[in-house]
C-alpha cells in the first residue's frame, strides 16, 4: 500500500494535494519542505500534467454530448412558458 511506499513518496501526494489548493509555488514549496528528491519532484509533476489531461478530455467529451438550446429555439419556445 501506501504505507509502504516511503515518505518521499507519501510527501509527493502532499505536495501533489497541497498544487491543487494553491498551485505550483505550494508544490514546490511543499516538496522542498520534505526533502523529496529532483526525480520524484518531475515525476510528480508529470503525473499531474497527465492526470490533468485526461480530466479534461473526459470533461470535453462529456460537454460534447449535452445539447443546448439556440437562441432561435429559445424565442421560438418563449410563448409557451
Amino acid at each position: 500500500g501506501f504505507v509502504r511506499a516511503g515518505p518521499s513518496v507519501l510527501a509527493l501526494f502532499a505536495a501533489l494535494c497541497a498544487k491543487n489548493i494553491g498551485g505550483g509555488i505550494n508544490y514546490i514549496a511543499v516538496t522542498t519542505a520534505f526533502g523529496v528528491p529532483a526525480h520524484l519532484v518531475a515525476a510528480g509533476l508529470a503525473l499531474d500534467n497527465a492526470l490533468g489531461l485526461l480530466y479534461f478530455a473526459t470533461l470535453s467529451a462529456f460537454a460534447a454530448r449535452l445539447r443546448f438550446p439556440s437562441l432561435k429555439e429559445k424565442k421560438r419556445h418563449a410563448w409557451r412558458q
